[in-house]
């Protein structure tokens, strides 16, 4: 199948020397991706958004919870492609109207509050929905085999900007599953020998991993035929988060504002930050470096909207 792309993020993206706690490392910076679409989602939708205009589709739907990062990009890449949006939010009008939120209503979407009960079923909501808008829906967090293109193509631009003989893995947060899907599949084409390891900070391990291989083994049979997935380089780092996917412990907050007043780069509470939590405690700790490559896959704007959640503020 031939792949197509819209071309809407700012690539590549800088692959910074960090030293941070006297350990060295380097951060894969996708929270340049763009202002308003920063984050990994926008690799992503420029493989989305390029199938909804080839099937002539002129609305997009996406889902998530009020401060969902793939919503506000969507809703931004939308705009920049000429097309009405659509998002489905977990939550009420009453919740926190700042940050991602705020960005879904400036840049116009029609917003669609659902209970969580009702979200349980929002996959069927919008497809049914669409039924009657010329719409193209997308599932949570864009992990569709063509949204996972967006981090095979991640590798390709990796091994471009550096030696990836000279690094052993690459870790970063892991939700739906897509941006992790796409690097285990870039793995295989571009750098057989890189570890992909995953920091799940929504579901237990034996779920995530096996919707990452099934999902990065789909794209592979629709794009790349004959590719074959080396499970064992996928790692999931068990991170599912005690406190619960939308909260943080202080121990979580205090080393992201030190890293943050350290390096002055912001990592968000939800998904960089836990993932950097687990990536400091697994390989920098007591470390004077590390040659596993640190993603930074965003989340300023979730961030910004519990700026009063950080110590010491």
């Amino acid at each position: 199948m031939s792949i197509q792309r819209k071309l809407l993020a700012n690539l590549p993206t800088p692959l910074a020397e960090v030293e941070f706690r006297g350990a060295k490392f380097r951060i894969k910076r996708d929270d340049l991706t763009g202002s308003e679409v920063s984050g990994n989602k926008i690799r992503k939708l420029e493989f989305i958004i390029a199938d909804a205009q080839r099937k002539n589709k002129t609305k997009i739907y996406a889902c998530g919870g009020i401060q969902s990062n793939f919503c506000r990009a969507a809703v931004a890449a939308a705009v920049m492609s000429g097309l009405q949006s659509r998002v489905y939010l977990k939550g009420s009008p009453e919740d926190n109207d700042s940050g991602n939120h705020f960005l879904q209503k400036l840049f116009g979407a029609e917003i669609i509050y659902l209970t969580a009960e009702e979200y349980k079923e929002v996959d069927s909501i919008m497809t049914m929905d669409a039924m009657e808008e010329n719409a193209y829906v997308i599932p949570l967090g864009g992990s569709t085999p063509v949204g996972t293109l967006g981090y095979v193509e991640f590798i390709k631009e990796l091994d471009w900007q550096t030696d990836t003989g000279e690094i052993s893995g690459v870790i970063s947060a892991l939700g739906s599953g897509g941006t992790t899907a796409g690097m285990l599949l870039g793995a295989a084409l571009y750098a057989p020998h890189l570890k992909i390891y995953g920091v799940s900070v929504a579901f237990e391990t034996e779920i995530i991993r096996e919707k990452v291989i099934s999902l990065s083994r789909e794209c592979a049979g629709k794009y790349y035929p004959g590719t074959e997935i080396n499970e064992e380089n996928l790692v999931i780092i068990d991170n599912f988060p005690a406190e619960g996917y939308d909260e943080i412990s202080l121990e979580k907050l205090e080393l992201l504002s030190e890293f943050a007043r350290s390096t002055g780069i912001l990592l968000d509470p939800v998904y960089t930050g836990k993932a950097f939590y687990s990536f400091y405690k697994e390989f920098l700790s007591g470390s004077e470096s590390s040659d596993i490559i640190f993603l930074h896959t965003g989340g300023i704007f979730g961030a910004l909207a519990r700026y009063q959640e950080y110590p010491e503020l």
